[in-house]
């Protein structure tokens, strides 16, 4: 019988949805989560909205349909210390990114995610605000565990833009 020479979890795979604030990106992936993707299930992770819930709850959010946390189905690396929140508040009340030295925390909020709903290799995770930049792209596979197979660049007129963001109500 021979072994695989690592013995490291599968990859998550992934779809990345790029574009501008306001073009969409959250409701193609509410809406691909709804319906799935060619049979598969897909799960959105919101980056923003993800941080906002550890930055206001100071705990990770819980599943989809409100169901807390248990800890026999969340790896313990993913609760966040008082300074990590602290941190995270900090990052959001001054609109910053996390750089590639802190992108830790952010792997650990996606692994968390992937955890939480239970995700298998055979699902499709669609990330909406994640990766921010080139040095975040290349840690996912080895820091997050997630491979990106497929990207979705939105595009929209920077009127378009305006007008949504003028008329949103949410946080970002």
């Amino acid at each position: 019988m021979s072994s695989s020479p690592s013995s490291s979890p599968p990859l998550q795979q992934a779809m990345l949805l790029l574009g501008p604030t306001g073009v969409g990106k959250s409701p193609l992936g509410e809406y691909l989560e709804d319906h799935g993707l060619s049979g598969r299930r897909c799960f959105h992770f919101d980056f923003g909205a993800n941080l906002r819930a550890v930055a206001s709850s100071g705990a990770v959010p819980s599943g989809k349909e409100g169901a807390p946390l248990d800890g026999a189905s969340c790896p313990a690396d993913v609760s966040f210390t008082a300074a990590e929140v602290d941190f995270i508040r900090d990052v959001l009340k001054k609109g910053l990114l996390l750089e590639n030295e802190t992108f830790g925390l952010a792997a650990k909020l996606l692994r968390q995610f992937v955890s939480r709903h239970g995700m298998t290799p055979e699902d499709l995770l669609v990330l909406n605000g994640l990766p921010r930049h080139a040095g975040q792209a290349r840690d996912l596979r080895e820091i997050a565990l997630v491979q990106v197979n497929l990207v979705v660049h939105l595009r929209c007129t920077a009127e378009t833009v305006l007008a949504r963001l003028a008329a949103n109500s949410g946080e970002d």
